[in-house]
C-alpha cells in the first residue's frame, strides 16, 4: 500500500479502486440474473418467500425446533418443466391455476410455506423397481424425439405417457414436495397439509408409467410414515379414475386402507380396474374399498351419501393415525374427462368429515383434474376446510338411483370385513318387484328406485325426456304437453316391458328399446358427444382413445 501510494498520483489510485468496484457489482448482478427464474413463475410464491425459495436455489437447513402452525403448503416450479405434446389435459397451467387462486384468495398467506425437494433412488424403490428407476432417469439426457421412441418402446400404456429432459426431475420433485409436508405433519411441526404437485401419482404402478403418471407419490410418502410407526394410513381417492397404482401396492398390507371413489362404468371407463369385487388380498383382505359408478352425472349428493353410508363409518372403526387424500378433481363439475359435478364446497364438506376420523392429520395430494378453475376451486376449498373454515354443502335433489345401488353392492360385500356396517341395523325398505333385491334404510331412496330403475320391470309408462313414469298412458301425455317440444299426435310414449305399444326401434349401440325414431336419433346422437371414440372393426365405442385401443388388441372380436 505505501509502494502504491507514493508511486502512484491520487487520480489514478481512485480511478483503480473505482474499477474494482465496478468489477464486483457487474459480477453479482450477472450472478443474480443466472440464477432468476421467470417474474411470471416468482409472483406465484407466497409472501415472504422471495427469490431465495426458487426451485434452482440449494434449499437452507430446516430450523430446528420451529414453532408449530396448523397447515403447510408445498410445491416446486420446477415441475412446470414437465410438458410435451400430450399436455392438452395434464398441463403446467393446472398447478399455474391454483397458486394464483390460492394467492388471490388469501389462502396461501394463512399457510406456512414448505420448500420442496428432489426425492433420493433409496425412497422411490420402496414402491418401484430399479429397472424402471433407471429407465426414467436416462430419459433426462435424451432429445424430444429420443423421449417418445422410449416411450413407445418401453411403456405399455404409451398413448397417456409423454416425457421431456425434465420429466424424470419433475416427477423427483412431486415426491419430494409431498414427503416434506408429510414430515411436518410425523415430526408434529405442522397439524395438516397441502401438497400442489404434478405429474400425478395414483396410477403409476411398480414397473412403469401409466395415465399421466409417473412415480406412485401417495405410496412413497405412506413408506415413510411407516419409517415413523405409524401403523394405521388411511387413503381417500375421490379421482374420477381408479387409482390402480396405489390400489396394487397395499393389495396385501393391512397396514392401509385404501378407499376410491371413481367410475367404472362396468370396466369400460379408464383404466377399466375398480371392480367393487376387489378387497384385498391375504392379510390385507378388506382393506381395499372400491365404489364405482356406473354412469357420469355423479355429484354432491351421490358423493355425500357413499361418504355417510360407507367411507365414515368404516374409517372410524379403522382408526386412522393419518389420513391422505388423492386429491383429483375430474369428478368436479366442468371437468372434459370426468363428466360428473360435484361442487368445490363438496370437497371441502368431504375433506372436514376426514379431519374428524384422525385427529386433523390429513395432507391433501393433488392427483388428476383437467379444468384449470374447476382444479384451482376445489384445492382452495380442501385448504380452507384444512385452515378451519366449516363449509356448507346442501345438495338440492336425491341420490341417483345408479349411485344408491353401486353403494349399497360395495356395502354388501365388503360388509363382512367390518362390523360398523353389519350393525347400521337391518334395512327397513324392499323392492317389491320380482328379481330385484334392492333394500335400504330410507323411503325416498326406494321411492327413487321404484321410479327409475325398476320401473321397466312394472306396466309402466316413462317419460323420454326425465325420469318420470306412471301406471297410466293418460297421465304420461299430459307430463310430456309440459315440456317444450309438446308431444305430436302421432307419436306413442315409451313403454317400459309390459305395456301393449308396438312401435319399438332399438339402438344398436347399447340395446335400448324406444318409441319412435326420433327419440332413438336424440339417443344415438347422447352416445356420440359421451363416447366418441368407436372401434373400426365392431363399433363399440369408448369414451376415450386409450380404452378404445386396448379393446382392439385385447378383446375386439370383429364385427357383429
Amino acid at each position: 500500500l505505501y509502494t502504491i501510494k507514493f508511486e502512484m498520483s491520487i487520480e489514478l489510485l481512485i480511478g483503480f479502486m473505482l474499477l474494482i468496484a465496478l468489477i464486483i457489482v457487474v459480477a453479482a448482478v450477472v450472478t443474480r440474473r443466472m440464477r432468476r427464474v421467470s417474474p411470471e413463475l416468482v409472483a406465484l410464491l407466497p409472501p415472504g418467500a422471495g427469490v431465495r425459495d426458487h426451485p434452482y436455489r440449494r434449499p437452507r437447513k430446516r430450523i430446528q425446533g420451529m414453532q408449530r402452525v396448523r397447515t403447510v403448503v408445498s410445491f416446486d416450479l420446477g415441475t412446470l418443466l414437465h410438458e410435451g405434446d400430450m399436455t392438452e389435459q395434464e398441463r403446467p397451467a393446472r398447478v399455474k391455476a391454483t397458486l394464483a387462486r390460492l394467492k388471490e384468495t388469501g389462502t396461501m398467506a394463512r399457510m406456512h410455506f414448505v420448500r420442496g425437494r428432489e426425492c433420493t433412488q433409496s425412497e422411490a424403490l420402496t414402491v418401484h423397481t430399479p429397472r424402471y428407476w433407471k429407465l426414467l432417469e436416462n430419459s433426462s439426457v435424451l432429445s424430444e424425439a429420443e423421449c417418445r421412441e422410449l416411450v413407445v418402446r418401453e411403456i405399455k400404456d404409451s398413448d397417456s405417457i409423454y416425457l421431456n429432459r425434465y420429466s424424470f426431475r419433475a416427477a423427483r420433485l412431486a415426491v419430494g414436495c409431498l414427503l416434506n409436508v408429510m414430515e411436518e405433519v410425523l415430526s408434529s411441526r405442522a397439524t395438516n397439509g397441502v401438497a400442489v404437485i404434478r405429474p400425478p401419482g395414483h396410477h403409476a404402478v411398480e414397473t412403469e408409467a401409466m395415465g399421466f403418471c409417473l412415480l406412485g407419490n401417495v405410496p412413497i410418502a405412506c413408506h415413510k410414515a411407516f419409517e415413523a410407526n405409524y401403523e394405521r394410513i388411511l387413503v381417500v381417492d375421490w379421482d374420477i379414475h381408479h387409482g390402480n397404482g396405489t390400489q396394487d401396492m397395499f393389495l396385501r398390507d393391512p397396514r392401509v386402507l385404501y378407499i376410491s371413489i371413481h367410475r367404472w362404468d362396468h370396466g369400460d371407463f379408464y383404466p377399466a380396474t375398480g371392480t367393487p369385487l376387489t378387497v384385498g388380498d391375504g392379510a390385507g383382505a378388506g382393506f381395499t374399498i372400491n365404489v364405482g359408478w356406473n354412469q357420469a352425472r355423479m355429484g354432491d349428493a351421490e358423493y355425500l351419501r357413499c361418504f355417510q353410508e360407507l367411507v365414515l363409518p368404516v374409517a372410524r372403526e379403522f382408526q386412522p393415525q393419518l389420513t391422505v387424500i388423492s386429491a383429483g378433481f375430474d369428478s368436479g363439475a366442468g371437468d372434459p374427462l370426468g363428466r360428473c359435478c360435484v361442487s368445490s364446497s363438496c370437497y371441502g364438506k368431504m375433506t372436514t368429515w376426514l379431519m374428524g376420523v384422525s385427529g386433523g392429520r390429513v395432507i391433501v395430494a393433488l392427483e388428476g383434474g383437467y379444468n384449470l378453475r374447476t382444479v384451482a376451486e376445489g384445492m382452495e376449498a380442501c385448504s380452507r376446510a384444512l385452515l378451519g373454515e366449516q363449509t356448507r354443502c346442501s345438495p338440492k335433489k336425491n341420490p341417483a338411483a345408479g349411485a344408491l345401488e353401486s353403494i349399497g353392492e360395495t356395502r354388501r360385500i365388503v360388509s363382512p370385513f367390518w362390523n360398523s356396517l353389519q350393525d347400521q341395523g337391518e334395512e327397513q325398505f324392499k323392492c317389491s318387484v320380482a328379481g330385484c333385491d334392492y333394500s335400504t334404510k330410507f323411503r325416498k331412496d326406494m321411492d327413487l328406485h321404484a321410479q327409475t330403475h325398476c320401473a321397466r320391470n312394472q306396466r309402466m309408462w316413462a317419460c323420454d325426456d326425465c325420469s318420470f313414469s306412471t301406471t297410466e298412458e293418460r297421465t304420461l301425455k299430459g307430463h310430456m304437453l309440459t315440456h317444450k317440444r309438446g308431444v305430436a299426435s302421432s307419436d306413442e310414449p315409451r313403454s317400459h316391458a309390459g305395456s301393449q305399444t308396438e312401435h319399438r326401434y332399438e339402438c344398436d349401440i347399447c340395446g335400448a328399446v324406444l318409441s319412435d325414431k326420433s327419440n332413438l336419433r336424440r339417443h344415438k346422437n347422447r352416445h356420440t358427444r359421451e363416447l366418441p371414440y368407436a372401434c373400426g372393426r365392431c363399433g363399440k365405442r369408448f369414451n376415450d382413445r386409450s380404452n378404445m385401443k386396448r379393446h382392439e388388441q385385447h378383446s375386439c372380436k370383429g364385427s357383429a
